[in-house]
């Protein structure tokens, strides 16, 4: 459903969306960009990233693996968006955008739908919360079921793989 719904946008684009594309040459393109801001931005999304993947898998959430990175990549963000409001000259993210209130609210429900979809594809899934509890994984409330086994859909398999295996017991279909 999506590949035709593309072919569309694309083709509506084509025909229908005029910009007007700067007659500078590369040179003059090139030291009009903010150096400094694309590195901030990108320096502070990639540790920021590196110690959100590696919190909870390879080192522990309170390790100072997970915990340098993390601030250090949160302090740069800041430092970014602080650059960007005071000193650049064209700033990767202009001011304006993010100055209006109603742009600012919509920025921040983006992240927040991020932030939510994030953390119910990421849940553990039942057989991991049942090895936690002193309940069987079969007994947990069904309304877990809709967030964790539909986010994703090789854990009912692999659940009662993992049942099989650690309890010992035959497998049940």
């Amino acid at each position: 459903m999506n590949l035709p719904l593309a072919a569309i946008a694309i083709t509506l684009v084509f025909f229908f969306l005029h910009l007007k594309v700067p007659k500078d040459d590369l040179r003059s393109k090139m030291k009009r960009m903010d150096w400094i801001g694309n590195f901030l931005v990108i320096v502070s999304i990639t540790i920021t990233s590196v110690a959100l993947t590696w919190a909870g898998v390879k080192y522990s959430w309170s390790s100072y693996q997970v915990l340098v990175p993390l601030i250090l990549g949160v302090v740069l963000m800041i430092v970014f968006f602080v650059y960007e409001a005071t000193l650049a000259v064209e700033p990767v993210v202009p001011w304006q955008l993010v100055n209006n209130r109603t742009s600012a609210l919509g920025y921040f429900t983006v992240f927040l739908h991020g932030l939510i979809v994030t953390c119910v594809i990421c849940k553990p899934d039942i057989s991991e919360i049942g090895q936690r509890l002193t309940v069987a994984p079969r007994s947990l409330p069904t309304c877990l079921l809709p967030s964790c086994e539909g986010a994703k859909p090789h854990s009912i398999g692999d659940q009662s793989f993992r049942e099989c295996i650690h309890h010992r017991t035959r497998c049940h279909q």
